[in-house]
């Protein structure tokens, strides 16, 4: 009985709380002698951030004509030389190269994407690389629609009208066609067919940047959404966007008239010489005029469609755009 009391009596002086710490103890490093405290495992090399993706001409559900500007962001630390990008599991690395000023940006044209969703892929092929980036571009026709619905019928073709022709299909196609115009001294526009030949009455203008230049205007006209579009900006010598300011200005029509056409669009429409002497590139289409047809939703598609195909052309996004 007395051994008995003395066991208990000496077992309840272990609590909880003395327990606890006799066990942190005996797990303390050193505790069970130095081989123990030694045996530590060698760190994993950790892995930098990720890769980043971006569509730079459109939303990535956006994306039309089979086209995309696209941007791969590389985190420091990886060599940009080992990117690779895959459209659809095909290598496009060649299309893309270091955009200024950023460094450590790749921006490529990424074409040949098929109807509906494309897998656009990036990585770095280094050990202890970023990790991988995806991105899934939903391509359309450049015809449309996008998000506009069903299309409005009948519906005339203007292409005639418009200089460019008789159109290549229903859906109002036509080729793509570009000219060339100088400023005269006069303050006028006239023709130029060779944009390299300097008349002797060019004028000269000095860019929003502060660069001055011969006034030789580049415009660009087509069909995209069944819409007739041109676009125009300085391209003095025949070097399109040289003193483009990096902002767009994109023109709109008044009215409201539910037209079952493809409407006009003239020239004088994007030979603004306010604007494109300070170095703007000046856009329109047809369908943005709301006496063609009084649809926001069509003029919303048309103007996102056509400033995708601008940036394309271009190979950068504008700081920013008015219409």
């Amino acid at each position: 009985m007395e051994f008995q009391t003395l066991v208990s009596r000496t077992w309840t002086t272990f609590t909880p709380a003395l327990i606890a710490s006799v066990l942190l103890a005996l797990l303390a490093p050193g505790a069970l002698g130095s081989d123990t405290a030694t045996a530590k495992p060698s760190p994993k090399p950790k892995r930098q951030a990720s890769l980043s993706l971006a569509s730079i001409s459109s939303r990535p559900q956006h994306v039309t004509g089979g086209d995309s500007l696209v941007a791969v962001d590389v985190p420091a630390g990886n060599p940009i030389s080992r990117v690779r990008v895959r459209r659809n599991g095909v290598d496009v690395t060649s299309a893309f190269s270091p955009s200024a000023p950023d460094s450590r940006r790749l921006v490529g044209l990424v074409t040949g994407l098929r109807n509906g969703d494309n897998r656009i892929s990036a990585r770095v092929v280094a050990r202890n690389a970023a990790f991988p980036a995806e991105l899934t571009l939903y391509n359309s026709s450049i015809m449309g629609p996008v998000f506009s619905g069903p299309r409005q019928t009948p519906f005339i073709c203007t292409t005639a009208a418009a200089a460019l022709g008789d159109p290549t299909g229903a859906d109002c196609s036509a080729p793509t066609t570009v000219t060339y115009e100088y400023r005269t001294t006069g303050g006028a526009f006239k023709p130029l067919a060779d944009p390299s030949v300097r008349p002797a009455d060019l004028a000269q203008t000095t860019t929003r940047t502060g660069e001055t230049i011969d006034d030789v205007v580049r415009i660009e006209s087509g069909v995209i959404d069944r819409s007739i579009y041109r676009w125009a900006i300085l391209a003095p010598g025949g070097q399109t966007a040289k003193g483009w300011n990096g902002r767009f200005f994109y023109t709109f029509g008044g009215g409201c008239s539910a037209g079952h056409q493809q409407g006009a669009m003239p020239l004088g429409a994007v030979l603004q010489d306010p604007e494109l002497s300070s170095g703007y590139a000046v856009i329109a289409s047809s369908l943005n005029r709301f006496k063609t047809a009084c649809n926001d939703v069509l003029s919303a598609e048309a103007a996102s469609m056509v400033k995708e195909h601008v940036v394309e052309r271009l190979g950068r996004a504008p700081v920013w755009t008015i219409g």
